[in-house]
């Protein structure tokens, strides 16, 4: 007779899922290096877009104005035709269209524009004047510049560090330079949304000043990275097979001359062959008391 028994089959056909679950990860990180691709441009200003053509990604500060002289910032994001707007928060994460989307707030900046949404700013340089500019200050004590070209007056606006505050709490100076002269005419701190009169040759103009932070925006697909979760069940499966040490018990026994029988036991287990052995020794030293006592 024969009576075979073995413990960990299961978990020795699962050990090779590790292995193969690992190649997967290599797989996937192979593959979204190759086609991966990722968009980062400069912090966005306000008003300001940028665009990808190869991921057919388009982002755009959006400013909607929703009541007289009120702002409503959003990021506006185009990917090959699916359009999403998401309004100014701490982070935006979301998936357009299979292409992954961040967005965050960055360094502080500052939209001016017209109260009657004339055209009469623009950059120094600038060909065609506009209703609203939007200025990006990355670091404290950056400045920017913009003219009024038909006043013939220019404006230096200045990022004030505020010390322990925020960088979103900074605020900004203003210095209204006329014509010529080195001196400005007008002077005006911005630290929230406000409108300031601005002296000209030809009158005073208003102008509305809001602080809103530029915008970080990055886009990246990443087309191998379905395989991460099979690969982690894989991986899981295959560490699941390393929980215990797979063994096996061999018992063989067959006829011996003068009414006796052999046992042959081959195990891997030391252990599960002195049980054997110890109840092998208890069952015999029991036979031959009764034998005894008959």
């Amino acid at each position: 007779e024969r009576l075979l028994g073995q413990r960990g089959v299961l978990e020795v056909l699962l050990r090779p899922l590790l292995p193969i679950a690992m190649i997967l990860i290599l797989a996937a990180m192979w593959w979204n290096s190759v086609a991966g691709r990722q968009f980062l441009p400069s912090p966005l200003l306000p008003a300001e877009r940028a665009s990808e053509p190869v991921l057919g990604v388009t982002f755009e500060y959006e400013l909607l104005y929703p009541r007289a002289n009120s702002v409503g910032p959003v990021v506006s994001v185009a990917v090959n035709g699916e359009r999403r707007q998401f309004p100014l928060e701490e982070r935006v994460r979301a998936t357009v269209n299979g292409v992954a989307i961040n967005a965050q707030p960055g360094p502080p900046g500052l939209l001016v524009h017209t109260i009657d949404d004339s055209a009469q700013l623009a950059r120094p340089g600038q060909a065609s004047p506009v209703a609203a500019l939007g200025l990006g200050f990355p670091s404290p004590g950056s400045e920017e510049t913009l003219v009024l070209p038909q006043q013939g007056v220019g404006l230096r606006i200045i990022r004030q560090d505020n010390g322990t505050a925020p960088a979103a709490d900074d605020s900004f100076v203003v210095e209204v330079i006329q014509g010529d002269r080195d001196e400005p005419v007008q002077r005006f701190t911005v630290g929230r949304s406000q409108v300031e009169r601005v002296a000209t040759p030809f009158g005073e103009i208003p102008l509305g000043f809001v602080p809103m932070p530029m915008m970080q925006v990055q886009a990246n697909t990443s087309p191998g990275l379905w395989l991460v979760l099979p690969a982690v069940v894989l991986a899981l499966a295959g560490l699941w097979g390393f929980r215990r040490r797979p063994a096996f018990l061999l018992a063989q026994s067959g006829p011996w001359p003068v009414d006796r029988s052999v046992l042959v036991i081959q195990t891997d287990r030391p252990d599960a062959l002195a049980s054997v052995r110890r109840r092998h020794a208890e069952q015999t030293a029991a036979s031959e008391e009764q034998e005894q006592a008959a």
